[in-house]
């Protein structure tokens, strides 16, 4: 009679291991979930440069044309913007203005057409300095110059990099748009010398330089209105992702994996990368969800091989 007793006993014992061996395995992993915040910077004080010298004249109706891009997109990202023009013969063409809604855009942007009878010697840096009276302290500094020439300023360039900075404590960048390195730019009748002066401002300032002869020189500025905010485009994830299962929300709407006017992520730092409409505006909460691309590591649960022995 003991030895039905003991079978029994055995089965109820394999079928509690059977059941240990089922849980250690059915495990649901729960999905990775971070949130970010878009950091606003509101406000920004916006001069531009513009070379008036004669050789200007090709390049007159491009300007107006990019300048109107650039200040359109730069309204759309709702900074508390503030926009002033000087030429390189220190003519003024606008004076400090707010910009804040995009019906003033047209006419500022047309009185960013230089002429053609000013100095040929454009000491652009020197005029961004003598033109910064007026700057908010607690406002970011930016100097979009455009000229075909380089800087003929008297000084070494980090003068007036370092002046600059010094005026702006929030923070300067200077945006030369100009001719290429090393040899200068020509299209359909443009021209324009290498600029080595400005962009070795460019580069002492954090800035973004642009070719004045590009064919999408609109388009390039809109680009440059995005570095104009210090809003962020890339936001580091605290794990590697399956990418096959991540998903944005920004504001609480849903945002397409795309790499124009959306996101894509970069392996080389594990962040997701926006684009276009799609960079989060300022005070925007961003929402990502994923599962692990290599759950087995560092998830705290121990994976028993099938052949091990339990007790």
């Amino acid at each position: 009679m003991s030895r039905p007793r003991r079978l029994g006993h055995l089965l109820l014992i394999a079928a509690g291991v059977g059941a240990f061996a089922c849980n250690d395995y059915d495990i649901v992993k729960q999905p990775v979930r971070e949130a970010f915040y878009q950091t606003p910077r509101t406000r920004v004080d916006l001069l531009f440069v513009v070379d008036d010298s004669p050789s200007m004249l090709e390049e007159a109706d491009s300007i107006t044309i990019a300048a109107h891009a650039l200040l359109e997109a730069t309204v759309g990202w709702e900074v508390d913007l503030r926009v002033r023009a000087v030429t390189t013969s220190h003519t003024p063409l606008a004076d400090w203005q707010v910009v804040d809604t995009l019906e003033q855009v047209p006419d500022l942007a047309a009185t960013l057409a230089p002429g053609s009878d000013g100095d040929r010697h454009e000491p652009g840096l020197a005029v961004a300095l003598d033109a910064t009276d007026g700057l908010r302290e607690d406002a970011l500094l930016h100097v979009v110059i455009l000229s075909d020439e380089d800087d003929r300023s008297d000084g070494p360039v980090t003068t007036y990099t370092h002046a600059l900075a010094e005026l702006s404590p929030a923070g300067v960048a200077i945006h030369p748009i100009t001719g290429d390195l090393p040899a200068g730019c020509a299209r359909d009748g443009l021209a324009a010398d290498p600029a080595p002066r400005y962009h070795e401002a460019a580069t002492h300032t954090d800035g973004t330089p642009h070719s004045i002869c590009s064919a999408s020189l609109d388009t390039d500025l809109r680009t440059l209105s995005f570095a104009l905010t210090g809003l962020t485009r890339r936001f580091a994830l605290s794990s590697i992702p399956d990418t096959g299962t991540l998903a944005v929300w920004v504001a609480g709407a849903s945002v397409p994996q795309s790499a124009h006017h959306g996101w894509t992520w970069s392996p080389s730092d594990n962040a997701l990368v926006f684009d276009g409409f799609a960079i989060p505006p300022a005070g925007a909460r961003i929402e990502v969800e994923y599962a692990l691309a290599h759950p087995e590591a560092g998830d705290g649960i121990r994976h028993l091989p099938e052949d091990t022995a339990l007790p």
